[in-house]
């Protein structure tokens, strides 16, 4: 096979391509014929799948091995914004890319691969303009100081540029992102002021957008700091209408994760029954 001539080994894995697209064959192997035949489009998406494929089994090391090679062909295909939609991709494919990828590094302690890897979205996101990328690569980069030698200051500038990322994009449900995001390593870092900052900061964008999960998990932000900060009644509230709000969204996963920090705090507060009763609940929703 390797004695034939480079047009020919590309046309033989064009028809292979083809021919096993139409059987739905698995899409590893649809990535070794798509790269042989010069499909680079279609070579990142069946990467991207195979590497979600592995993701949905917890088989990390394969996932890896799809996803830097799907990372790879970013620099390899020409005119990357128009080629996404070509093959049915959007920017927000690339973000699950990097995050997943950065998820394996950061589980098995490859922080400085992490590192490089988010620097690289980073530059990503800015060469093509994509502010969803561009924010994820620098809060994930703050999440790493902290994470990685506790290096506050470090994370603090990351988060910063995060938030004027996502200001300068007009996307408010980014921006809710963003403080939520920041909450949650403040909360992390046990620093419950700056936590209950960006978590109202949240809170006070995601009443505008007609999103109730989105505006449940800003409440949850604003209970986590409000229980480090020891301000139990405050957080019995915010859980009970986060609660509620899960309820109305129809989604009794995270109902069930509110009730279930709501009997947390009833019980922390002095209230047994009330919180026995929401721990059985908790439990009958999950």
């Amino acid at each position: 096979r390797q004695s034939l001539p480079g047009p020919v080994q590309a046309l033989l894995h064009a028809r292979a391509h083809d021919a096993l697209s139409a059987r739905a064959a698995p899409p590893a192997r649809l990535a070794q014929h798509a790269e042989g035949a010069g499909r680079l489009g279609a070579a990142l998406t069946h990467h991207l799948q195979a590497a979600a494929d592995a993701v949905a089994v917890f088989a990390l090391e394969r996932a890896e091995t799809h996803y830097r090679r799907a990372e790879a062909l970013l620099g390899e295909v020409p005119d990357l914004a128009h080629a996404l939609p070509a093959h049915g991709l959007t920017p927000g494919a690339l973000r699950e890319l990097y995050y997943q990828l950065g998820f394996i590094y950061v589980y098995t302690n490859a922080f400085e691969r992490a590192r490089g890897l988010y620097g690289r979205a980073l530059e990503l996101g800015q060469r093509q303009g994509w502010p969803q990328l561009e924010w994820l690569a620098l809060n994930h980069l703050a999440y790493l100081a902290v994470h990685d030698g506790y290096d506050l200051a470090s994370a603090r500038a990351c988060l910063a540029r995060a938030l004027e990322v996502a200001r300068a994009s007009r996307d408010e449900r980014l921006l809710v992102e963003a403080h939520q995001e920041a909450a949650g390593l403040f909360t992390l870092a046990y620093l419950p002021e700056d936590a209950l900052h960006h978590a109202q900061a949240a809170l006070a964008v995601a009443e505008r957008q007609d999103d109730l999960e989105l505006l449940g998990r800003s409440l949850m932000e604003v209970e986590l700091a409000s229980w480090q900060l020891g301000h139990w009644q405050d957080a019995i509230g915010l859980l009970g209408r986060a609660a509620e709000l899960y309820r109305r969204s129809g989604n009794p996963a995270l109902e069930a994760r509110a009730r279930h920090s709501l009997a947390f705090d009833e019980v922390a507060s002095g209230r047994v029954a009330a919180g026995e009763a929401g721990a059985r609940e908790a439990l009958r929703l999950s």
